[in-house]
């Protein structure tokens, strides 16, 4: 018997869909090894945009890159590692509540470690 294959892609987009659904966020994004999106939510995003600008950040401290937060005038920037070669990034509205966003990502990294 083949195993179903489709199955972590529709839990990793579930998981985002959760995610992105919080009041106050903007997007969620899975970041691959290769520094491309895998996953994102909502779907009619520009990931690439938000790859690419996390990418920057990265490269400019990379030994902060387990987790990097970002505020900018009208949003803020989440970024957390979920393994060696996977990183989640999600981007919120400025009125978030941080400690409540941490304590999600917190909660969600370990439910996307089976799916990646």
């Amino acid at each position: 018997m083949m195993p179903f294959l489709c199955i972590p892609p529709i839990m990793r987009e579930e998981i985002l869909a959760g995610i992105s659904s919080l009041n106050g966020v903007k997007c969620a994004v899975i970041i691959g090894p290769d520094a491309l999106s895998i996953e994102y939510s909502p779907t009619d995003i520009d990931a690439e945009k938000f790859v690419a600008n996390w990418h920057a950040l990265e490269s400019i401290a990379p030994e902060n890159a387990t987790k990097i937060f970002i505020r900018t005038s009208d949003s803020f920037l989440f970024s957390q590692r979920i393994d060696e070669g996977h990183t989640l990034l999600i981007q919120t509205d400025i009125e978030c509540n941080v400690g409540s966003m941490r304590s999600i990502i917190a909660k969600e990294i370990p439910k996307l470690v089976p799916f990646l």
